[in-house]
């Protein structure tokens, strides 16, 4: 069967991004732990047309150039599904190529790997086998950014307790034990020996100081990608070097499992730094929310409706404050930017709405720039994140391009240039590939829209992101199309290119391309992807896409499938490399392809350079938030090949402030007064309808404090202006912030309490009396004849905030559950009624428990968890009563949506074969409302083997969460898929290619495994099927099977029955120690009474009849192997997420991202 290969593309941007159930995701952070996976079925384009954008330019000379190609192939790899390719660093002539071999992404073992090095930029390789021994089968390298000839290599020997050190950039290597199984190393930034070490299975994080000689541990129970080294020049102190930042789980209390804190520590002892006591101060975090970035810490606490706290520069954590709606139902956190003196964040609310907003230099206040941003879920290394449809233009500071959904349901593209003061469509200055300007009199409401960071479209295709390097500042490459909605399908895009950041565009080629930029800016370079189609030639421009040539880099009776082009790192050298194969069954194949001899001189400095000046088309040297950037790059006229001495000279310099550098600051609106532009409170109402009492927050807005006047009745106003975020401006202009102001009578009375009140009646203001925890609760008193009011609530130990008044009572609850609430006239015996109020956990996921797999003529089971804060089961007494609506899609089935009250539901699958059954639940407790979805397979018919199964120490309600069982299914998948006795027979009954083995936990306790085998082609009978079912029973009873579990947990299989086809259930019973010893006596009785031969030989007969029930054996899985536990149906263009290799995506840190492919296949 031919191989499927896949390739990932490492893309390199610098600023940064946040699914997963609330948490805080960086673009930073998912660039080193996220890889995006893109399935080639076939390859793809054919031959590229040339594509010139204005005629009147020069066309490409008669006497065609050729560049100089080197072809390598990579011999004897043809069964190796996975390959990593990436430079060794920026200057370096030496290339790593791993190619391995692994069953699925699922299974943990690499069966076989080979590892290539180049010493000449890619011209030839030589397979580095004789430099290990023969039990090294290497899964992933890491190699130091600050010195290339450091590189590790993690060894699969003794469960990844190996790794090969290199320091001579992979000429000789030498083999250290380690005692953790090693999923990734991160570098150091500055000292090249000090490491980071991971072990995924134990969550424990380790530190090394010499290179991987030895190692420390740091801390246990660490949640994955949250840790991370210093950030140099906000650090501060004489071991600042030293400080590591990670997110843990706290054992205390009750909540064993959901409790996490943040930790900052010197290695190699992980002492407490000063800023440990910030960290304190927060109690508790989100899991999964902690992200350190430049000067900025984020994290997240649950129980409020603004839940992002922010530390700047390593002092206390503040609440961010956001403007009043934005602060209801906060889903998710995606931030964009933290490096240009604001943060810029994507907020994703339980509506469905994603608004993006700018903060100040201290990342607290935050003011909203963009409304109703497109989003989608972006794969990382253990799930996926929400991400913002977002990117930041690199090299020029302040430009954004962003896709947002319209009211008539399209996505278009705006882009800014004033960091997010304002954007605008892209409707004027776009170009055809004749230079003819495209306008919306012959397309009405038409606009350039781009594809920008979502790769896989809805429609799952791949299209590559967008483009725009620091290397080459102003120039941004896109594929998009001119209408009215971002278009999904390759035959409907082209690519464009822009030359002045984004200001004008031009389409430079049909259709989807592979595209890169390399030596300044100099050398572009294209291959077309057109699928099920090879190519032998890639298009080439040197002169930012004006004009083109094409060249073959094949011989003519060849075509390849191209899976990928790079470049090497910082993209100086003229050097392109392309990856790919002629078919699916052959080794890979290495082009190096030199474009030197294209270029007919070499640049001089400076006659073939230009200075330019932002913003484009704008005066030279003008003032662009607070500051005059401007830059060098190559005349597009020249026709030059950069040298490689070259080096671009940047100028920034700042500008005193003047008026145009202010806006209105969170809680003003702009008015205009005359010709001035000014900035006025907003009117707030006193309750929104969460029940957040907003005159509270706009009070601590606003930096006007009305009761202080001076003796002169005057006092100091804020003008509610602050400075444009980002901008750099210096000098404040005077009196921009505050300005003195007479005192009213009106101001000076208005915080005087009335003289006379109603009589005693209180009043919930909030439009609901159920209420999520972290809701402010605001009950108010109309007035008493005579009095003070004294409030009485019930658990008032459980309250928190408590704000009470003769006339108001303000609170909100941190435990969930029911409070009474009245109003007493003080000295006498007047009250009001009891109010009663709930509050309650909002739901923040729910999970689908479902067999993956349901045969046509049986029934099946699912169940829905709700899960709350710290990942906890949503029960009763944390999110009250739950309704559960349930909509079953199935073929030929017409169903109705049922409510209930039950987080259960049965069914049975439609009567045929090859289809699915779709469920949807949708769970809701009046505070929030959740949904989820899940398929099962319908087959003609299935085996099912369950395993019951019994913990030591025994297994608790509390800690049976989601995340256990899901990490309790993948390790029994492994163990098991990793038996000697397994992979015979996976050999001998064709697991995974002609039956499919799926693996699948239930819910409950006791803990029952269910492995189902069912036909994935019409080769097999039922009883070879069934066949193949008892022999895994063996395999399972003979010991019994076992597995080691975090926490020094086992879970040991103590029943096992199978449920053939017709439903008939087959009961068997491991055998327990005392049972053995009994049989033993027994037997040793019967031989002293019975002496004849023949009883002794019906004794022998016996006991190896039940051999293998009484025969026990440690079950560790002593070798190699693993396969997939769910076989996949159709693949998408995209690789579904169950294929996405989470070895390969520990790899990102091994130097410049941008060099670096990764294959799969």
């Amino acid at each position: 069967m031919a191989i499927v290969r896949s390739i990932c593309v490492l893309v390199s941007t610098f600023c940064m991004v946040f699914y997963a159930s609330g948490k805080i995701h960086s673009t930073e952070t998912m660039e080193r732990s996220t890889d995006q996976w893109i399935d080639l079925n076939s390859g793809y384009g054919n031959v590229v047309k040339r594509s010139i954008l204005n005629q009147r330019l020069r066309r490409a000379s008669t006497t065609k150039l050729q560049p100089v190609v080197n072809e390598f192939e990579l011999q004897n790899d043809t069964t190796h599904n996975q390959a990593l390719i990436h430079w060794s660093g920026n200057g370096s002539e030496v290339i790593f190529i791993l190619t391995r071999k692994k069953s699925s992404a699922g299974s943990s073992g690499v069966t076989v790997s080979t590892l290539w090095r180049s010493e000449n930029y890619g011209k030839t390789y030589r397979r580095m086998a004789d430099a290990f021994d023969s039990k090294t089968v290497l899964k992933s390298y890491f190699i130091s950014p600050m010195n290339k000839t450091k590189v590790i290599f993690v060894d699969t020997f003794n469960q990844s307790r190996r790794i090969w050190r290199s320091l001579d950039e992979g000429v000789t290597y030498r083999k250290v034990d380690v005692p953790f199984s090693v999923e990734k190393i991160d570098f150091h930034p500055i000292q090249s020996d000090w490491l980071l070490g991971y072990d995924k299975s134990l969550k424990e994080l380790y530190c090394s100081m010499d290179f991987g000689l030895s190692w420390r541990k740091l801390g246990d129970e660490v949640t994955s990608d949250r840790y991370y080294w210093y950030v140099k020049d906000v650090d501060k102190g004489a071991k600042a070097e030293k400080i590591v930042f990670f997110e843990y789980r706290h054992f205390y209390s009750a909540i064993l499992n959901r409790i996490y804190k943040v930790k900052s520590c010197y290695i190699p002892d992980c002492s407490p730094t000063p800023f440990q006591k910030h960290l304190d101060d927060l109690e508790q975090i989100d899991s999964e929310s902690l992200v350190v970035q430049h000067s900025y810490v984020f994290v997240q606490k649950s129980g409020a409706a603004n839940k992002l706290y922010v530390s700047h520069n390593r002092g206390p954590f503040s609440k961010a404050v956001f403007p009043n709606y934005a602060t209801r139902s906060q889903a998710h956190f995606h931030i964009v930017s933290s490096d240009d003196g604001c943060v810029v964040i994507g907020i994703n609310h339980d509506n469905g709405l994603t608004h993006l907003f700018f903060s100040d230099v201290a990342g607290k206040r935050y003011s909203q720039s963009l409304s109703n941003l497109r989003y989608f879920n972006k794969k990382s290394t253990d799930n996926k994140v929400f991400s913002v449809d977002i990117y930041k233009i690199q090299g020029i500071i302040g430009t954004f391009v962003a896709n947002v959904h319209n009211s008539d349901g399209h996505n278009t593209t705006k882009i800014t240039w004033d960091n997010g003061r304002s954007w605008s469509d892209i409707v004027s200055g776009v170009y055809d590939r004749h230079g003819v300007e495209k306008t919306q009199r012959t397309c009405d409401q038409c606009s350039l829209n781009l594809h920008l960071t979502m790769e896989q479209t809805p429609t799952g295709y791949y299209m590559q992101s967008i483009l725009a390097k620091s290397s080459h500042p102003g120039i941004v490459l896109a594929h998009g199309t001119y209408g009215r909605t971002v278009q999904d399908r390759p035959s409907e895009v082209s690519l464009f290119l822009s030359r002045d950041n984004g200001r004008t565009w031009h389409l430079i080629q049909e259709q989807r391309q592979f595209v890169v930029v390399s030596n300044h800016g100099a050398v572009i370079v294209t291959v077309r992807m057109i699928f099920a189609q090879p190519v032998t030639a890639f298009s080439f421009s040197s002169d930012y896409g004006r004009t083109w040539s094409e060249h073959n880099f094949i011989a003519a009776n060849k075509m390849i499938n191209v899976d990928g082009i790079l470049t090497e790192p910082g993209e100086k050298k003229p050097l392109i490399t392309l990856f790919g194969h002629e078919t699916y069954h052959d080794s890979w194949k290495v082009y190096q392809v030199d474009v030197t001899p294209l270029f007919p001189k070499v640049c001089t400095h400076p006659a073939d350079f230009e200075n330019v000046s932002v913003p484009f088309g704008g005066p030279t040297k003008q003032c662009h938030l607070g500051m005059k950037q401007q830059f060098e790059r190559l005349k597009h006229e020249s026709h030059c090949l950069v040298p490689p001495t070259y080096a671009r000279v940047n100028n920034v310099e700042k500008c005193p402030c003047t008026r145009d550098d202010y806006e209105c600051d969170l809680g003003y609106n702009s008015v205009m007064k005359g010709v001035e532009l000014e900035c006025e409170p907003e009117r707030l109402g006193t309750v929104d309808e969460i029940g957040v009492d907003l005159s509270q927050i706009h009070e601590n807005i606003v930096r006007d404090d009305r009761a202080k006047c001076d003796r002169n009745n005057e006092r100091n106003v804020s003008t509610g202006l602050r400075k444009v975020p980002g901008n750099q401006c210096v000098g404040d202009v005077a009196d921009i912030y505050f300005r003195m102001e007479k005192c009213s009578e009106e101001v000076r009375t208005s915080t005087l309490p009335p003289t006379t009140r109603p009589p005693v009646l209180i009043k919930r203001q909030n439009s609901s009396n159920i209420l999520k925890i972290g809701d402010v609760v605001v009950f108010s008193v109309q007035g008493v004849q005579s009095g003070g009011v004294v409030w009485k609530v019930s658990n008032k130990d459980k309250l928190s905030n408590v704000t009470d008044s003769h006339e108001q009572l303000n609170f909100h609850a941190t435990e969930p559950g029911e409070y009474t609430i009245r109003a007493e006239v003080a000295g006498t015996s007047y009250s009001s009624q009891w109010e009663s109020v709930q509050f309650w956990y909002p739901i923040k996921k729910v999970r689908l428990y479902h067999p993956p797999v349901v045969a046509q003529s049986r029934s099946y089971n699912v169940t829905a968890w709700t899960q709350t804060v710290h990942g906890l089961r949503g029960h009763r007494t944390l999110v009250g009563d739950v309704g559960y609506i349930w909509d079953i899609d199935a073929e030929n089935q017409n169903s109705i949506p049922i409510s209930s009250t039950e987080n259960t539901y049965s069914g049975k699958p439609p009567n045929h074969a090859g289809s699915a059954v779709e469920i949807t639940v949708t769970a809701d407790n009046r505070v929030s409302q959740q949904s989820t979805t899940g398929k099962i397979l319908v087959k003609e018919y299935a085996v099912e083997i369950v395993m019951e199964m019994e913990c030591t120490p025994a297994l608790t309600e509390a800690n049976m969460t989601d995340e256990w069982l899901q990490d309790f299914r993948q390790i029994v998948a492994n163990e098991l898929l990793l038996m000697d006795a397994i992979q015979v027979i996976k050999t001998k009954y064709s697991l995974t290619n002609e039956i499919s083995l799926y693996v699948y936990v239930a819910p409950s306790y006791p803990l029952n495994v269910y492995i189902y085998l069912a036909p994935t082609k019409k080769v097999h009978s039922r009883d070879k099927l069934l066949e193949a079912a008892k022999q895994i029973e063996e395999v399972l009873v003979d010991g019994p099977f076992s597995v080691l579990l975090a926490g020094h947990m086992t879970a040991k299989m103590t029943k096992l029955y199978i449920i053939d086809y017709d439903g008939v259930v087959r009961m068997y019973e491991p055998y327990s120690a005392a049972n053995t010893t009994l049989i033993v006596i027994i037997v040793i009785l019967v031989l002293l009474v019975l002496v004849a031969g023949l009883l002794i030989f019906r004794h022998f007969s016996r006991k190896k009849r039940f051999g293998r029930y009484l025969h026990f054996r440690n079950l560790r899985p002593g070798g190699p192997g693993g396969s997939r536990i769910v076989r996949s149906q159709d693949r998408s263009p995209i690789v579904d997420e169950e294929f996405i290799d989470d070895d390969l995506n520990a790899m990102e840190d091994i130097g410049n991202r941008d060099s670096s492919l990764q294959f799969q296949g």
